[in-house]
């Protein structure tokens, strides 16, 4: 279809046949025709056939042509001497040069420069492997070394466009997750989920397609690195505003919308699936990759599935703090009058059942294993931290309750999670019980054999108990404080750094160097 382009052969043959006559300076003014001629013929293409740059790639197949019909037709009827088709090349390559730099000297969009950038490539991979012309025979380079400062006009185009569809996307996600008008959305599993991360993926995946496309395996790891830099810029935004409103549910939560629990639970599932669609990049898109280049293009995506666990993280552990806000009415008030006297854990375990439940049916099941294992240190960590307080320890009585407190919490944890790590977590709350119950005699050696397998049980902590504790007069008190002090000198936040426990998250004893 459309008019046929007339091959070099015609437009030689329609210039006829001329008289035979000496010409002055023939060699030289031969070669300036032929030079005219080129020029002009690559000039025609690039207007009548390319169009601009909608059709540069369509250049490649135009100067193979061209250089083809050289080397059999034109090259054995000029002398030896001549090289004639070194030249040809030459000026095809110049021409095209020069049209080239015409297309580029206006502002480009980013498809068209990286149409531009693939067929440079492409380019110089015909001519060598159709007509064995090496790179370095043509000169000046295509786009005149420009490339890498076209890459980063691409790149910087891009990332404008990526930020602008993302925060849009986040202006809609955001003030979906503080109105709350409606329950959010639910997936086929059960799960409650946003879709952001179908939106997020979108504009990343247009982009990464077209780089790899245009064959620029650098250009897509800088990519990569700069989308890392907007998702950073989420996981901030989503951080404070989960602080925010965290901070408005406990202290107003009269005056904030419903829902705050399953919205955040929403969110940290949609990080799951952008973990998810990452991964599937990292893998299916960095094995398609040069060994050069594939290991930083995996790296970057790693960090990206970092950025959106971190996210996840933050929803989770916005979780529980809502439910151990619940539950601090209770907490604050351990080893008080009021303990003694009622059962202050039957609340506790009503309320984490009802919050757990909804974690178990709406929450990422790998969240939901994290959530439940930091509530579970979290509730530990509770009963260690309340011995800072106004507290009693009375002997025998202390350590029977905390005991059948510690059974039932057991035994409840142990429904939602690993028996072990139960077991594990809750030891803390045994060594408590020890040292509550530990004689007089035997203080100083239970102290001792409980640091061995936690370096970091605070002296302060310990100091705590043993003054709270009704079984034990001043002298006896005094006696057994000095000989801990005296033994636990040396200790540095250094040297216990490395052996961190749980005893290290207690809210009212920092660890040491903290």
């Amino acid at each position: 279809g459309g008019t046929r382009r007339p091959s070099m052969a015609s437009s030689v043959m329609a210039r006829g046949p001329k008289k035979e006559r000496k010409v002055k300076h023939y060699r030289q003014k031969l070669l300036d025709l032929l030079r005219q001629f080129v020029a002009g013929r690559v000039t025609e293409f690039f207007k009548q056939e390319a169009k601009g740059l909608d059709g540069v790639e369509e250049v490649t197949g135009f100067v193979i042509d061209e250089l083809t019909f050289v080397a059999e037709a034109v090259s054995p009827a000029f002398p030896p001497n001549y090289f004639i088709f070194d030249f040809f090349v030459n000026e095809y390559h110049q021409a095209v040069v020069k049209n080239t730099n015409e297309l580029v000297a206006g502002d480009l969009e980013g498809g068209a420069i990286l149409t531009l950038l693939r067929w440079v490539r492409e380019y110089h991979s015909a001519l060598r492997k159709q007509l064995s012309i090496p790179k370095d025979q043509l000169k000046p380079a295509l786009l005149e070394g420009r490339e890498d400062q076209l890459a980063q006009e691409y790149l910087d185009i891009a990332v404008s466009k990526i930020r602008e569809w993302i925060t849009n996307l986040m202006r809609s996600e955001t003030n979906t997750f503080t109105t709350r008008q409606d329950a959010p959305s639910m997936g086929e599993d059960g799960l409650y989920v946003t879709g952001g991360s179908v939106y997020l993926f979108e504009i990343v995946n247009q982009n990464i397609d077209l780089v790899i496309d245009a064959q620029r395996a650098k250009l897509l790891c800088d990519l990569m690195a700069e989308c890392n830099k907007v998702f950073q810029d989420i996981g901030k935004q989503w951080r404070d505003l989960l602080e925010v409103e965290k901070i408005k549910q406990i202290e107003t939560p009269e005056s904030v919308a419903e829902g705050l629990v399953d919205y955040t639970m929403a969110l940290a599932n949609e990080q799951i699936r952008s973990v998810v669609q990452a991964e599937t990049i990292r893998d299916e898109t960095g094995d398609r990759l040069s060994r050069s280049h594939q290991e930083r293009f995996k790296a970057e995506l790693s960090q990206s599935m970092d950025i959106f666990m971190n996210i996840a993280e933050s929803a989770t552990q916005t979780l529980a703090d809502i439910v151990f806000s619940d539950l601090r009415p209770i907490t604050a008030a351990l080893y008080t009058a009021e303990w003694y006297q009622e059962d202050l854990l039957q609340p506790v375990i009503e309320t984490l059942k009802d919050y757990c439940q909804d974690f178990q049916d709406h929450l990422d099941k790998y969240l939901y294993k994290r959530l439940m294992q930091d509530l579970l240190s979290r509730f530990a960590l509770s009963y260690v931290d309340a011995a800072s307080g106004k507290v009693k320890f009375r002997k025998g009585k202390s350590s029977e309750k905390l005991n059948l407190e510690l059974h039932r919490a057991t035994k409840f944890f142990k429904e939602h999670m690993d028996s072990g790590a139960v077991t594990e977590t809750l030891s803390i709350v045994r060594i408590l019980i020890s040292l509550i119950d530990s004689t007089p005699t035997m203080i100083f050696l239970e102290f001792f054999s409980v640091k061995k397998q936690y370096p970091d049980l605070p002296l302060a902590l310990v100091e705590d108990i043993l003054a709270k504790r009704d079984d034990l007069d001043k002298q006896q008190l005094k006696g057994i404080l000095e000989s801990l002090r005296q033994k636990s000198k040396g200790e540095t936040g250094s040297s216990l750094a490395k052996q961190r426990t749980l005893f290290s998250n207690l809210k009212s004893y920092p660890p040491l160097g903290s």
